[in-house]
């Protein structure tokens, strides 16, 4: 008599294999998947790191032929502005304790404009952000502010760069834009990569500054 267990031990063992076969693919599937997404990842970061050093060479080439602190403000403005096209700016300078330079893009209506977003800033919070390590956005003015009524900045996307080099406070540089267009994190630290050498071109170029310059 034929042994009939043979043919269902063969049919299990090919039904084992099947299943293992299976798990290991989608085992290997699912390192491919993480794979493909660290290199995305990493390409990402690259592209934005190269674009950070592409923007920061674009700026420092422009100050370094700069001779007064007017040509300093026109460079900033230039270089922020081409590379963000509906971007505004005013410069606060602490020797100056005012702001002293301001863009006003009339192709962009925006619900705030530059003499209302000035207005904003007391003397107290305009030193507050300018001897601020870091990039502020509107909460931490908002944090800094004790009594002012910063309700307007809600209607806009805005940050304040603080002017970073050693010794005394340089200021900084407001950006605002409409909110419908956020400023990202990748820009705001694209623009905060040339801080400092804002600030060295500014303290080279340094003549005494009246409230008002444009």
């Amino acid at each position: 008599m034929k042994d009939k267990t043979k043919p269902s031990h063969r049919r299990k063992r090919v039904r084992n294999l099947v299943r293992a076969m299976k798990r290991k693919y989608r085992d290997q599937q699912k390192k491919i998947d993480l794979l493909c997404k660290d290199m995305v990842d990493a390409h990402t970061i690259f592209s934005s790191k190269l674009e950070q050093v592409c923007f920061s060479s674009r700026m420092f080439e422009k100050l370094i032929s700069c001779n007064s602190q007017k040509q300093v403000f026109e460079a900033i403005e230039r270089t922020f502005t081409s590379t963000f096209k509906d971007m505004r700016i005013s410069i606060y300078l602490s020797e100056a304790e005012a702001f002293v330079y301001h863009s006003d893009n009339q192709f962009f209506e925006l619900p705030v404009n530059q003499h209302q977003l000035e207005a904003c800033f007391s003397p107290e919070l305009c030193n507050n952000i300018a001897q601020s390590t870091s990039v502020c956005n509107v909460e931490d003015m908002a944090e800094m502010a004790i009594q002012e009524n910063l309700s307007l900045l809600r209607d806009i996307t805005i940050a304040a760069i603080p002017l970073i080099k050693f010794g005394p406070t340089v200021g900084f540089i407001l950006v605002w834009r409409s909110i419908e267009n956020p400023l990202t994190k990748m820009q705001l630290e694209m623009l905060a990569s040339t801080s400092s050498g804002i600030a060295k071109a500014l303290t080279r170029t340094q003549i005494p500054v009246t409230q008002g310059v444009d």
